[in-house]
């Protein structure tokens, strides 16, 4: 059974937030608020999609039910008033979701994708939403403004499906072919795409927050798709990358904000993970001024 719960970095104790008999899955966390997805009012029963989106405050320890209608719904992402979530009311296959974002203090509703272009890998950032769906080849990056409400559809060879915002970048994972995988860095303020090459060698699951990048790297172990790799962490405004893994190994991907980098190792059992928590700073990855350090 998933429950949610929050590990405090500062005093490393595990916080207990949401258990109850039936799961609660997935879970997103900005600044105190945890949003996650509830299945409480789910009779787990073959064609029951009803789920809810609950959120709790840290601080105050006020758990509060945000939705409330028999369809489903999968939280995506969540800052501040702005919450994104995948729905569906069952008319769709199953598995297949529209993309919703949520301005929770006007209580406006933007339908962003349907459930036809099959949006995947959200980011948010308090300007842009971004996602893979399916456009004008194979699948592409769009991107949502959400100061000016226009989506625009960012065009790249092969396909994408994983992306991540922040500040004045986004960085995307593209599809090559079903071995073959590429980190790509797009920035909005001259409108160029990079693509962080690697000599052949697959990048995945890229993260941003900041300047910071994370993402999975088989150039170290020369692994082909699916074998041994390490995690990198590259500084989007210096162009310096950095190894932050010191062997190579089945790492899961992970996440990065305020110089910690949490991934993930397989477990024991089918479905369970070991997680992990590294403070880049005192692993001497990154400065003072929070720019990764050469290798």
């Amino acid at each position: 059974m998933h429950d949610v719960f929050v590990f405090d970095l500062a005093t490393c104790k595990e916080i207990p937030v949401a258990i109850y008999e039936r799961p609660q899955f997935p879970a997103t966390i900005f600044g105190t608020e945890i949003v996650w997805t509830d299945f409480r009012f789910n009779t787990m029963q073959p064609g029951d999609i009803h789920t809810e989106l609950y959120s709790y405050d840290i601080q105050t320890g006020v758990e509060t039910r945000l939705t409330n209608s028999p369809n489903s719904k999968g939280v995506a992402s969540a800052i501040g008033d702005y919450l994104v979530f995948l729905a569906s009311d069952g008319s769709a296959p199953g598995g297949v979701f529209s993309l919703v974002l949520w301005d929770r203090a006007s209580d406006d509703h933007v339908l962003l994708a349907n459930y036809g272009e099959g949006a995947e890998g959200i980011g948010l950032s308090d300007q842009y939403v971004t996602w893979g769906a399916f456009g004008a080849s194979e699948k592409d990056v769009f991107i949502y403004d959400i100061q000016t409400g226009v989506t625009t559809e960012l065009e790249q060879p092969g396909s994408q499906f994983v992306t991540a915002t922040d500040g004045d970048y986004l960085i995307f994972m593209t599809e090559e072919t079903s071995t073959l995988y590429h980190v790509d860095l797009y920035r909005y303020s001259t409108g160029e795409v990079t693509r962080l090459d690697n000599n052949g060698y697959s990048r995945m699951w890229p993260r941003l927050k900041g300047n910071l990048a994370l993402w999975v790297d088989y150039g170290y172990s020369q692994a082909t798709y699916g074998g041994p790799r390490d995690l990198v962490a590259y500084d989007v405004e210096t162009g310096a990358l950095r190894r932050v893994t010191a062997e190579s190994d089945t790492y899961m991907g992970g996440t990065i904000d305020a110089d910690w980098m949490v991934y993930s190792l397989p477990g024991s059992g089918q479905y369970m993970f070991e997680l992990y928590a590294m403070n880049l700073y005192r692993a001497g990855v990154l400065d003072e001024l929070g720019h990764v350090i050469p290798e």
